[in-house]
């Protein structure tokens, strides 16, 4: 909480350049000092190190102070919450580690849609970046979140999803390209962004498993999330 706070009132960027470095030096420590390899798999370097960069990254695009508020609360209570809960499921047991999963699989969906509002907020700042580079970027962190979560489902090399990485990464290229060229703000693209990509790597991880995708389980909530989503585009997402 103290970082964030820092950084909304930063006024250089050396001195956002300095709070990084430190924050992301004092989670390393923290994290290199776990012992339990349970701990280890779930609390990584590279989600510590998205959560702090997505973090920052909001920091510096929120405007509304309740959002600051909201945003420097949230920051001490993912973060809290992911070591106490790590603590907590030691055993290794199925059950015992499926809410620590859920939290780890969704502070990296929040940790994607952070950087998501702040490629897309880049792209209105800083119009000399090409809009194929920065939504390229951005593709290939969404296919490297979508193994990380996969990750935790499934025993099995990293390199064993390198098709569906590539193609999730393909697509999601295409889809933040058009996405770039509507008039939405940065905050609701990167929503609906997110949004469908939550479901494909659902439905990619569905696939993965044991039993594949039970299409008469899913159709149903694909139908309500397609209306959700639609009525959300057309009623709510304020075009400008």
């Amino acid at each position: 909480m103290l970082f964030v706070y820092l950084i909304f009132q930063g006024q250089s960027w050396w001195q956002f350049a300095l709070l990084l470095v430190v924050w992301i030096t004092a989670l390393i420590v923290v994290a290199l000092n776990l012992k339990d390899e349970l701990e280890k798999k779930f609390i990584n370097l590279p989600l510590l190190i998205s959560t702090v960069l997505g973090l920052a990254g909001l920091a510096l695009v929120v405007e509304w102070q309740v959002v600051r508020y909201v945003l420097l609360f949230a920051s001490g209570i993912l973060l809290g919450a992911l070591f106490s809960k790590a603590v907590a499921g030691q055993t290794g047991l199925s059950h015992e580690l499926k809410p620590l999963r859920r939290m780890v699989m969704m502070l990296w969906v929040f940790n994607l849609y952070a950087f998501s509002v702040s490629v897309f907020a880049l792209g209105i700042f800083l119009n000399p970046v090409p809009v194929w580079l920065s939504s390229l970027v951005l593709a290939v962190i969404y296919g490297f979140i979508s193994v990380e979560i996969w990750k935790l489902y499934f025993a099995i090399p990293g390199r064993r999803f390198a098709l569906w990485t590539l193609v999730i990464s393909l697509i999601f290229w295409e889809i933040i390209y058009i996405f770039s060229l509507l008039p939405l703000g940065y905050f609701i693209s990167s929503l609906l962004i997110v949004w469908l990509w939550y479901l494909t790597h659902l439905l990619v991880r569905f696939h993965m498993g044991v039993q594949g995708i039970v299409w008469r389980k899913q159709i149903m909530f694909l139908i309500i999330n397609l209306v959700l989503f639609f009525a959300v585009l057309l009623l709510f997402a304020r075009w400008i």
